[in-house]
């Protein structure tokens, strides 16, 4: 198992390995660019809360709202494509 932070780092080396390995390439860039959306995504949650806290209003309140569902959604759909299925008992 290769770390992400080795990859991050130096992804021109951990290229040319994979290559003489047999390994394509190209799934660096797919791991790069799956990883900085997972980044993003970590982010979210703090700006959603930090909105949030800012507002004396209820829009604060319905935008974490809304973004807990979606997260629930997220969570489930991540859950069901990695373990085989929401039910799957590995």
């Amino acid at each position: 198992m290769l770390d992400i932070k080795l990859i991050r780092e130096q992804p021109d080396l951990v290229r040319t390995k994979l290559t003489q390995t047999g390994v394509d390439a190209a799934e660096v860039e797919r791991v790069l660019e799956a990883d900085a959306r997972r980044r993003k995504m970590q982010h979210e949650p703090d700006d959603i809360s930090a909105r949030f806290l800012s507002r004396s209003s209820g829009e604060g309140l319905a935008e974490l709202l809304r973004f807990a569902s979606a997260a629930r959604a997220f969570t489930f759909s991540r859950t069901a494509v990695f373990s085989g299925g929401p039910s799957s008992a590995n």
